[in-house]
């Protein structure tokens, strides 16, 4: 194939990546339509037939997604009755085609453009926010503008770190950097704040757990103690009372005396739920079981599918995370398109299990199967990740 069929096939195929976790916020401050969500399957249908190779031993690598979609699939048969209806239907009709067609297609050169397509939105979007300001409704949350702006951060600490350029361009990404988190802090509430900080310690604390010699272990373990006092300073110093008030209801020790609702009102009604049928209610049954979305994928799948629903997700969060740990850990092995990838990832993963249910995940389902297909692979199907 011709380098400029290659380039512009990479091209869509990072854009349609990009829509994947994009299109809430753009809907809700550009253009509000459905189109935003139907494209990428479309764009990835497309390329899919314009050039698609895969060896019969890395579809074992799609036997986890196949698993886990298919557990999924059958609870619709626990209880078809509790279904809410077709829209929902093409919600997992969406999440499936993506978790096949998307990941056999990702390599090094459309990372790029999902990269840069996040970070140029998520400036976008911080500038919005903070200087044109933002009508929130019911529909459009305050964490749908935080996602943006959150991953913007994390690919802006990798490329200060690792892109191979000069000074001023790791000043233009630690101001990046700085003009983002003041723009969090002006959001209702703290989750944006607090997975940007967890994705990175995550990622600090693989670096420590792989460091060969007890210098480099120091090395690595200095950094993360420095992080940490840094991050403690901003937030005692800087970050929004109506914000640590927040955090430290997480603790059960917010000045206020509250506590935090959504263990109460959330996660132990589900969890009694699940624990009085262990086999399941059925495809999104949640709504019927307990009145509205646990707001946790975990407890979603066990509403569902019951234990075994359970067990298959944990499993396949399990192949995922082995993935994103493998990958920082042999960061030299591999190419640096890969680290903000897997952390943007985990960032949506911390997510999805504390605000949005599994019909939503048109992103997070997609990029774990990808990362569960890049742990079982053969070392043919990794070397063409990097042909571009």
């Amino acid at each position: 194939m011709r380098p400029r069929i290659v380039r512009a096939r990479n091209f869509l195929i990072g854009f349609s990546l990009f829509l994947l976790v994009a299109s809430p916020s753009i809907k809700g401050l550009i253009i509000d339509s459905e189109v935003f969500n139907i494209l990428p399957v479309i764009i990835l249908g497309f390329t899919i037939l314009w050039r698609f190779s895969l060896n019969k031993k890395d579809l074992l690598g799609f036997l986890p997604t196949s698993l886990f979609l298919t557990v999924m699939l059958l609870s619709f048969f626990i209880n078809p009755l509790v279904f809410p209806g077709v829209k929902e239907f093409f919600k997992y009709l969406f999440i499936f085609s993506l978790c096949f067609l998307l990941p056999p297609q990702i390599n090094k050169e459309s990372l790029s453009w999902f990269l840069f397509f996040c970070m140029t939105w998520g400036i976008v979007v911080a500038f919005i926010n903070s200087f044109v300001g933002v009508e929130f409704t019911d529909s459009f949350h305050y964490l749908t503008v935080g996602l943006p702006i959150s991953l913007m951060i994390i690919i802006a600490f990798f490329w200060c770190l690792y892109a191979e350029k000069g000074v001023l361009f790791r000043v233009a990404m630690v101001m990046a950097i700085v003009f983002g988190f003041n723009s969090l802090f002006t959001l209702y509430g703290r989750s944006p704040i607090l997975f940007v900080f967890l994705s990175i310690v995550f990622y600090l604390l693989v670096n420590i757990l792989s460091s060969k010699g007890v210098s480099a272990f120091f090395k690595q373990f200095s950094i993360l103690l420095s992080y940490i006092a840094l991050s403690v300073i901003v937030f005692y110093y800087f970050v929004p009372s109506h914000i640590s008030e927040r955090v430290y209801r997480m603790f059960g020790s917010s000045q206020s005396g509250d506590t935090e609702p959504r263990l109460e009102a959330v996660y132990y009604p589900s969890i009694e739920a699940i624990l009085d049928n262990p086999f399941g209610y059925g495809l999104s049954s949640s709504w019927d079981v307990v009145g509205f979305y646990p707001h946790n994928i975990f407890l979603e799948m066990a509403i569902n599918s019951g234990l075994i629903g359970l067990t298959v997700i944990i499993m396949f969060s399990f192949i995922a995370m082995l993935s994103t740990y493998d990958i920082i850990r042999n960061k030299h092995r591999y190419c640096y398109e890969l680290l903000p990838f897997s952390l943007v990832s985990w960032y949506l993963f911390l997510m999805w299990n504390v605000s949005y249910d599994i019909p939503s995940a048109y992103a997070l389902i997609p990029f774990m199967s990808f990362f569960v297909l890049f742990k079982l692979s053969t070392e043919s199907f990794r070397n063409r990740f990097f042909e571009q």
